[in-house]
């Protein structure tokens, strides 16, 4: 592909061609210039012919090309920027710091610890899935009620290397879990709000709650942040936010306000960000879901509403949990109940934690995972729900529970499920973000019966065919290893 000036070829007579340089500077695909050497002939003379020799006759004949075939044409085509957002007010940039990274980005597998209580977006200027916080304390005995190690690290999947890298920033969020998060794709930054901590050495006693904003630029990897205005928010975690793409805000409902490991305290609160001032509303609604913790949220773009499914009250720790789902429309600021439950088949059982994603060239929200009011628990299925006919759909089933049972916590049967292995682990907590264009999401870790898992997956939106990206290596049933001495469900 030509990028500056040009080189014209002069065909000097039947038998000889010479390049010629005419000031201009051919680019190879990597961006590397390279300039055409000037070949020049000194003049011998003309040698005189010999008259017994018989000149050969050039063949001048030039083949007519086949009339279906079509020549080539050079590329004269630029470089289109990766994405563009319609009224955006910042451009996707080179990122320095990924460039660099892309030199080892084509080695060994590299990827997280193993965690549970992340924040992750998509990055669509450079196909890459950000990723900050949660907690990577691998339990013991796969008992998750102790010690936690809350991280402050960040991270990016490249879809291109199919590996992870460390970005590492001079500014960064406090270490948190459970923080709520959102991409503003406009200004091409990650948000986060609120979130939970505790020292790792302390097992037990209350968490620090925050309920500060942060932002991180995709351009160039650097956290800074918010000052908030309005009426911001109070300290929590556990709550939902998601980015309106037509109104360019945030919306952000619900979630825990209580520092005890031991209570929880749902709240039922709406709150507006107006991302060019940085100012909270308070929305109002009529109608609205109740007190939520543990739930879901994502941006219908068809419909222009948000729609949040799971989660629960007071009594989460047991369930039951919600399975209804709600609608907050965009241009009223109203909640509406979109599906209320009535059991059985037809509809996934409630949940917490689960991940929910906004499929746009189908126009249906999926449901992926989470942990269920069943004997089950942690969940690996996939719904599909479709807000124009108010309906669920069973995509992919998932492991199905045998009715083996479990003898105590964290003790259960080897053959506690039948295993689906074209599926990833069961486990809420996953990062489980849709690729913008690609008709594809990516999954990382979350929290499973055995532990925090540290696999990577992709999930093809038309097939609904997951692939394996990378491995776990910890955190999945024993079966799943390929061990065949396995005596319980996880050892």
């Amino acid at each position: 592909m030509i990028d500056s000036g040009t080189t014209k070829l002069l065909l000097v007579g039947a038998l000889a061609a010479s390049l010629v340089a005419c000031g201009g500077e051919e680019t190879s695909n990597n961006n590397n210039k390279t300039d055409e050497p000037v070949v020049t002939f000194p003049d011998q003379g003309s040698p005189e012919p010999d008259p017994d020799m018989k000149m050969d006759e050039p063949d001048m004949k030039m083949e007519e090309p086949e009339p279906d075939m079509k020549m080539p044409e050079p590329d004269m085509k630029m470089e289109e920027p990766a994405y563009v957002f319609e009224g955006e007010e910042v451009a996707c940039a080179t990122n320095p710091g990924f460039e660099e990274a892309k030199a080892v980005l084509g080695g060994g597998k590299v990827n997280p610890t193993g965690r549970g209580e992340q924040g992750a977006v998509y990055d669509p200027c450079h196909r890459r899935v950000v990723l900050f916080g949660g907690n990577d304390n691998q339990p013991a005995q796969c008992n998750s009620f102790g010690p936690k190690n809350y991280v402050g690290d960040t991270w990016a999947y490249s879809l291109e290397h199919e590996n992870w890298y460390r970005i590492q920033t001079a500014n960064a969020p406090s270490d948190r879990g459970r923080h709520t998060f959102a991409l503003d794709l406009s200004r091409k930054k990650m948000l986060i709000f609120g979130g939970r901590h505790r020292p790792t050495e302390q097992a037990m006693g209350n968490y620090t709650l925050f309920n500060d904003l942060w932002s991180f630029d995709i351009n160039t990897d650097e956290w800074t942040a918010v000052g908030q205005k309005g009426m911001i928010p109070s300290v929590r975690f556990n709550s939902a936010m998601a980015y309106d793409t037509k109104g360019d805000r945030m919306v952000l409902f619900g979630g825990n306000s209580s520092p005890s490991g031991l209570t929880l305290t749902p709240l039922d609160d709406t709150y507006v960000l107006d991302l060019k001032t940085d100012t909270w509303t308070r929305v109002d609604s009529t109608a609205k879901p109740p007190g939520t913790i543990y739930h879901a949220m994502t941006y219908d773009s068809v419909n222009d509403q948000m729609i949040i499914f799971g989660g629960g009250d007071a009594n989460a720790f047991l369930g039951p949990f919600y399975s209804d789902v709600w609608a907050l429309d965009m241009q009223t600021l109203q909640w509406t109940k979109l599906y209320h439950s009535v059991g059985g088949n037809a509809e996934p059982l409630g949940r917490i934690n689960p991940a929910l994603i906004f499929d746009e060239s189908r126009e249906r929200v999926l449901l992926f995972g989470g942990h269920d009011d069943s004997a089950l628990g942690n969940t690996n299925d996939v719904w599909a729900f479709t807000p124009s006919t108010r309906s669920w759909e069973l995509l992919k089933a998932g492991d199905i529970y045998t009715g083996a049972g479990c003898n105590s916590f964290c003790s259960c049967a080897d053959n506690f499920v039948q295993y689906d292995y074209e599926s990833p682990e069961r486990r809420q907590y996953p990062t489980f973000v849709p690729v913008d264009g690609e008709d594809t999401a990516v999954l990382f870790s979350g929290t499973g019966d055995c532990g925090y898992m540290d696999d990577t997956w992709s999930l093809n939106l038309d097939t609904m065919e997951w692939t394996e990206v990378h491995a776990a290596e910890q955190g999945i049933a024993c079966a799943r290893t390929g061990r065949e001495d396995c005596v319980e469900l996880c050892y």
